[in-house]
């Protein structure tokens, strides 16, 4: 199966699946990135998780550089504890 036809992996109507509270701009920003990386991978399903590492190490160019910006000025906020 896809994984951009899979709604029930992550939400795609503007709303955080559990709380049903709308979700931010950097939200979705962040799941259209996840989302084209695992339809890219051949991904068929995301696993819950309960921490997050963030590799700053390498620099992929200007593309990741004005990711990480969009999602500074979005105000975007990680949502489990996570490391850089």
């Amino acid at each position: 199966r896809n994984l951009l036809a899979m709604k029930s992996t992550l939400s795609f109507d503007g709303f955080d699946g559990e709380a049903q509270q709308p979700i931010s701009q950097a939200e979705k920003l962040a799941q259209r990135v996840v989302q084209r990386i695992g339809c890219i991978s051949g991904a068929t399903e995301l696993i819950p998780i309960t921490s997050a590492h963030i590799d700053a190490v390498t620099y992929i160019g200007q593309g990741g550089l004005r990711f990480a910006q969009r999602l500074v000025e979005l105000d975007g906020k990680v949502k489990v504890p996570t490391t850089l």
